[in-house]
C-alpha cells in the first residue's frame, strides 16, 4: 500500500487554540512557543518588566501577556541585573548597557551575549579619564565643544539623558554593524556605528544647526539601508562606509518650525511602506507648562505613510542638507506624509525609543498603539506611563492594573522575538 504524507500547516492554528495551548505551559515554554511560528508569535505579544528597586538583587523578571492580561515570572535572567535596557531589535535581541557604558546584545531565550565597544570610544564626543592607580575608567569629558566632566558615579544618569537608541543593521553576529543614536547636548543628537566585537565606535555624524537633529533611526532589511528622521521632518538615507557614516540621499519636505520637546516622532516600515508616528507627550500629563504649544486635547498618536512619489520627484534635486532650509517650499509637507487612520489587523508597539508594528491575532487588540512612556520629566505628573491608544476612538486605557503598576525605572520594554524555526 502506498504511503501518504500530510504536511501540517501549524501556522493556520487559530489564536484561540494557540492561547489554549499556552495556558498549559510553563513560562519558559510559552516564550519558546513564540519562536516556533510567526503566527503564534503575533498571537502572544509580551512586555518585559525588569526588577524594581525593591527587587534589587533578584534575577527574576516578569513578562506581561498582552492577550491574557496577566503577568508571569521567569527566572533567572542575571544578564540584565545591574544594567539598563536600552531597546530591542526586530531579530529578538535585547540591548543592555552597563555602568561603564558598554552595550551588549542579549538573547533572553538562549542567554547568548554579543559585546559592543564602550560608548566612551566615540571620537571627539567622549574623552575617557583613567585612574593612575589601576587604569580603571573613572570618568570622561563629554562633548569636545563645551566639555563637561562626568564621573563614573553618574554614568547611568548620563545614560538616561543622552543614549537614545542602539540598533543592529542585521541579525547580531560577530562583526555585524550596530548604530547608536545619542545626544551631543540637550537639543542636538548624532549617529555613530561600530562592529559587534569591535574595539571602537566610528566618528559621529551630526546635522547642521539649520536642519536640527536626528529624532529616530531604523534599518530596513529589504533595501539594506539606514533611514534617519530629523526633528524637522526630513528623512535621510545613510550608509556605514569604512570608518564613517555618510548621507547618501535625502527627502525634502516643508520644514516645521514649531518644535517641542513634548512631541516625539518614530519611523518604521509596514508592508514595504515607510511610516511615521507622532506622539504627543503632553496629552499624558496633568501638569501643563505655559511655554508648550500643543493642544492637550489633540490626539496622543498620529500615524502617517510616506508618499513615495514625493521621494521620486525630489531626490535628484535635494542632495545637500543646507538646501532643505533654503528651499522650504520645494516639497509641501502634506504631500510627503499621508495620514493613516486605520492599521486594520495590525497594532503598533512603542517604548524605550523603539517602535514595532505587528499583525495582531486577537480582534480586540487590533488597530491600537501599545505604549510605554519612556521620557518622564521629574516635575511632570503623568496620568499613566503605560497603556493602549485606540486609533479609531482615540480612547486611552491602562495596560496594567494594580498591583502590576510599572515603575518609572528601570524602563519596561517590548520583547518581539523573531522565529528561528518555522513550521509553516
Amino acid at each position: 500500500m502506498a504511503s501518504c504524507s500530510i504536511v501540517a500547516r501549524w501556522g493556520n492554528l487559530s489564536p484561540e487554540i494557540v492561547l489554549s495551548i499556552a495556558e498549559r505551559l510553563v513560562v519558559a515554554d510559552i516564550i519558546r512557543l513564540r519562536v516556533v511560528c510567526v503566527s503564534w508569535a503575533w498571537a502572544l505579544p509580551w512586555l518585559l518588566l525588569p526588577n524594581s528597586d525593591a527587587q534589587e538583587g533578584s534575577n527574576d523578571s516578569t513578562f506581561f501577556s498582552v492577550i491574557e492580561d496577566r503577568c508571569y515570572k521567569i527566572s533567572p535572567l542575571p544578564q540584565i541585573t545591574g544594567r539598563q535596557l536600552l531597546g530591542t531589535s526586530q531579530h529578538g535581541w535585547l540591548v543592555t548597557i552597563d555602568d561603564l557604558l558598554t552595550p551588549r546584545f542579549l538573547n533572553p531565550l538562549t542567554m547568548q551575549e554579543l559585546p559592543l565597544p564602550s560608548l566612551v570610544t566615540i571620537p571627539n564626543l567622549f574623552e575617557p579619564v583613567y585612574s593612575p592607580v589601576n587604569q580603571s575608567l573613572c570618568g570622561f569629558w563629554y562633548n569636545s565643544r563645551i566639555r563637561f566632566y562626568i564621573s563614573s558615579k553618574r554614568f547611568l544618569d548620563f545614560f538616561d539623558l543622552h543614549i537614545k537608541k542602539i540598533i543592529p543593521t542585521s541579525s547580531p553576529v560577530q562583526g555585524s554593524i550596530a548604530v547608536v543614536l545619542c545626544t551631543v547636548d540637550i537639543l542636538r543628537s548624532c549617529l555613530s556605528f561600530a562592529r559587534v566585537g569591535g574595539e571602537a565606535w566610528s566618528a559621529y555624524l551630526e546635522l547642521p544647526p539649520d536642519v536640527d537633529h536626528f529624532e529616530d533611526v531604523i534599518f530596513n532589511e529589504e533595501s539594506g539601508k539606514l533611514y534617519a528622521l530629523s526633528n524637522l521632518g526630513v528623512v535621510f538615507i545613510l550608509e556605514c562606509r569604512n570608518s564613517s557614516m555618510e548621507i547618501i540621499s535625502m527627502v525634502s519636505m516643508r520644514i516645521n518650525r514649531n518644535r517641542s520637546v513634548r512631541m516625539k516622532r518614530y519611523i518604521f516600515f509596514s508592508c514595504g511602506d515607510l511610516m511615521m508616528v507622532t506622539w504627543n507627550h503632553r496629552a499624558l500629563s496633568t501638569h501643563v507648562s505655559p511655554f508648550l504649544t500643543e493642544d492637550i486635547d489633540a490626539p496622543m498618536f498620529k500615524i502617517f505613510k510616506f508618499n513615495i512619489d514625493c521621494y521620486s520627484r525630489h531626490e535628484p534635486q535635494i542632495l545637500n542638507v543646507h538646501e532643505i532650509a533654503a528651499n522650504t517650499d520645494v516639497c509641501p509637507y502634506d504631500s510627503c506624509w499621508v495620514p493613516v487612520n486605520n492599521l486594520e489587523a495590525r497594532s503598533l508597539f512603542i517604548g524605550s525609543n523603539n517602535c514595532f508594528i505587528l499583525d495582531c491575532a486577537v480582534e480586540h487588540r487590533r488597530n491600537k498603539v501599545f505604549f510605554v512612556y519612556d521620557a518622564i520629566p521629574r516635575q511632570t505628573r503623568i496620568l499613566s506611563n503605560h497603556g493602549t491608544f485606540d486609533l479609531e476612538s482615540g480612547k486611552v486605557e491602562r495596560l496594567l492594573d494594580p498591583p502590576y503598576n510599572l515603575p518609572a525605572k528601570p524602563l519596561p520594554i517590548w520583547y518581539i522575538p523573531t522565529p528561528t524555526i518555522l513550521w509553516d
